[in-house]
């Protein structure tokens, strides 16, 4: 196995455990995410030394997953550490996947934005972008409408006078289409009204959009190779949560430093 420099810090910094107990007496699992983050990039094109660091990394949260289980903080650092080792960088876009702009795509719809891809084949590709709210409500956009408190999206320039909707309802509301586990797209209106009437549905586990994202058979493979997009995996929290004016750097954020630099990358080149 070929050796590397590094490993001997990785496994130091991922079997720390805290002496210290957080205000509610909880053992807390410490770690450095930045050392983890470098050398799990750097391990990507070792497939030996990355599925090494990936056993090291289950060992380490099943260890630690019921002392960390109350304590927000490092729950979110664990999240974001099984989610980097779910990325790869030759991921291709399917169904279910996450389409990230890179900071030089300047499309006036695409320009740093987030897309969910519900549907990919070989007729072309349907998604929703997740990051641009516009100022109206649902109910001004849709006649008799019930009261409900969500933003609306733009999804897309494709049909931007038609409604679509994300939800994790999926069970309750027929004739929805799972996209990824626990996501899925549309519905039978009518018992989506009924529930929001009812109050049987909050904005946390909805998202409506006007228009959604089309790409033609093969368009987005060649703005694929034209180096406009990462592909990454999708969170339920990616897709229906509620800040989307952060989504785009803070989704990028979590592939390292090398993506976070394109993430502090100013929309205006000239004040770089």
């Amino acid at each position: 196995m070929a050796s590397w420099k590094g490993m001997p810090v990785l496994i130091a910094s991922l079997n720390h455990w805290s002496n210290c107990k957080n205000g509610s007496g909880l053992t807390v699992f410490s770690f450095n995410p930045l050392i983890v983050n470098q050398y799990l990039l750097k391990s990507q094109k070792n497939p030996l030394l990355f599925t090494l660091i990936s056993s090291i990394m289950n060992h380490c949260v099943c260890k630690s997953r019921k002392m960390i289980k109350q304590d927000s903080e490092y729950s979110v650092i664990v999240s974001n550490i099984i989610y980097l080792l779910m990325v790869k960088k030759d991921l291709k876009p399917e169904k279910g996947k996450l389409l990230i702009s890179k900071p030089f795509l300047h499309d006036p719809y695409f320009k740093r934005s987030v897309v969910f891809l519900t549907e990919h084949n070989n007729d072309g590709t349907v998604g929703f972008i997740l990051n641009k709210p516009v100022d109206i409500s649902i109910n001004e956009a849709v006649d008799e409408f019930p009261e409900f408190n969500s933003k609306l999206y733009i999804g897309g320039p494709v049909q931007r006078d038609s409604l679509y909707y994300l939800h994790t309802m999926g069970n309750t509301i027929c004739d929805s289409v799972e996209v990824a586990k626990g996501i899925y797209w549309g519905g039978n209106f009518e018992v989506l009204k009924v529930l929001i009437e009812s109050n049987k549905i909050s904005k946390n586990e909805l998202k409506f959009f006007m228009g959604y994202s089309g790409w033609d058979k093969k368009q987005l493979e060649k703005e694929m190779k034209n180096d406009s997009w990462i592909v990454a995996p999708a969170k339920i929290e990616h897709i229906i949560g509620d800040d989307s004016e952060n989504l785009w750097s803070n989704v990028l954020k979590i592939f390292g430093k090398e993506y976070a630099m394109l993430a502090n990358f100013s929309e205006h080149p000239s004040l770089n």
